[in-house]
């Protein structure tokens, strides 16, 4: 199996946004599964230790998720929900350090990388509750 680490959105400005990002990262976890893959997503395990609103035990989660890279094969972004700031501070680390890749837990959705790494996710379905 390959080893994957998974970023999406997980926290949000409502507890409404936060509870769409928990399930979406759980059908997340089911996708790369479903692609033979073994995932890790720090935000989820961590922040059941840590106080994700901490600024300290954020640092914190983001330096213990980051030590895990090492381990991985790729670096898999889940964006069908766009993109937060963690995300963006990954992939600023992730580019020329492993192998990226876009997936979508949706499906009927297309990814397109562009060679300055601008990467753009055309959904074609919209994410239903």
């Amino acid at each position: 199996m390959k080893l994957v680490i998974l970023e999406s959105p997980y926290s949000g400005a409502t507890e409404a946004d936060i509870e769409r990002n928990h399930i979406y990262l759980q059908r997340c976890i089911q996708d790369s599964i479903d692609r033979g893959e073994s995932p890790y997503a720090s935000h989820q395990m961590l922040t059941q230790a840590l106080d994700d609103a901490s600024p300290s035990d954020r640092a914190i989660g983001i330096a213990a998720g980051y030590a895990w890279w090492r381990c991985a094969d790729a670096i898999v972004f889940y964006v069908d929900l766009g993109w937060s700031s963690g995300m963006v501070a990954a992939l600023t680390r992730a580019i020329g350090l492993f192998k990226i890749e876009l997936n979508s837990a949706l499906r009927s959705a297309k990814v397109r990388t562009s060679a300055t790494h601008t990467l753009i996710l055309e959904r074609a379905m919209a994410l239903s509750p």
